[in-house]
């Protein structure tokens, strides 16, 4: 862990044009969500900058330790991991939630590329580029997400478990990026695990999904129940389609 610290921070957590695309990520994660709070609550001018403020804070820590994780796990086995935006889904996330009103909640949270760095993975076995370390690396962020949920259940719960609560948005704002960061658009995610191993990005999907519906439709919290839901959805895959080519 030391060592992924120390090329982490030779490497820098996020340079300069990294953290200017992060920002503006993270503005536009704030006003997808501010928009949909501000159609649902009657806000006067004041308290709807104050909310615009908590979701911009909220989605700084956030998806700040999502990519944080990814790029630790990346020093850790030897990557360096550049992030970044995706200007036409931002614009076109965007468009859709002014034209909906903010009944939508859509944005994209960024992208990742990643590198080797040589001098790390000289004299390791099998020290080329590999794509389980792709997956693991990529893996890393979602995870923590959905971790941060786990941190965040008892205060939704303490709370009288209210849907459209802010816990409850500080819940879906962890669902939605690790959903849509899972979206095989160009550079993200979900695009590296597609390419580096499509059973595993399937089952990403599966437990990913299967676990936002079960907490937004039943109020049910059960990642065992979305284990075990991915899983079958993955068996499905390879039943229909893998098998089949």
């Amino acid at each position: 862990m030391y060592g992924a610290l120390y090329n982490l921070k030779r490497s820098g957590f996020l340079n300069r044009n990294e953290f200017f695309q992060f920002f503006i990520t993270c503005i536009f994660i704030s006003f997808a969500f501010f928009w949909n709070w501000w159609r649902n609550n009657d806000l006067s001018l004041g308290a709807g900058f104050f909310v615009f403020i908590a979701f911009f804070a909220a989605a700084l820590l956030f998806l700040g330790l999502h990519v944080f994780c990814q790029k630790l796990k990346a020093a850790q086995l030897g990557y360096k991991v550049t992030y970044g935006y995706w200007i036409p889904g931002l614009l076109i996330s965007l468009l859709i939630n002014v034209l909906s009103s903010g009944a939508a909640i859509l944005f994209v949270p960024g992208t990742l590329d990643s590198e080797l760095v040589d001098r790390v993975r000289i004299g390791q076995f099998r020290g080329r580029f590999r794509y389980v370390d792709l997956v693991t690396m990529s893996l890393m962020g979602p995870l923590v997400s959905i971790f941060l949920i786990l941190i965040l259940k008892p205060i939704y719960f303490v709370s009288g478990a209210v849907k459209g609560s802010f816990p409850y948005a500080l819940i879906l704002l962890n669902l939605f990026i690790v959903l849509y960061s899972l979206i095989p658009y160009p550079h993200s995610v979900g695009m590296n695990m597609f390419r580096a191993m499509r059973w595993a990005f399937v089952w990403a999907w599966g437990i990913g999904l299967s676990f936002s519906l079960l907490i937004i439709y039943a109020n049910i919290f059960s990642y065992v129940l979305a284990f075990i839901i991915g899983l079958v959805v993955l068996i499905l895959f390879y039943a229909l389609i893998e098998q089949k080519k």
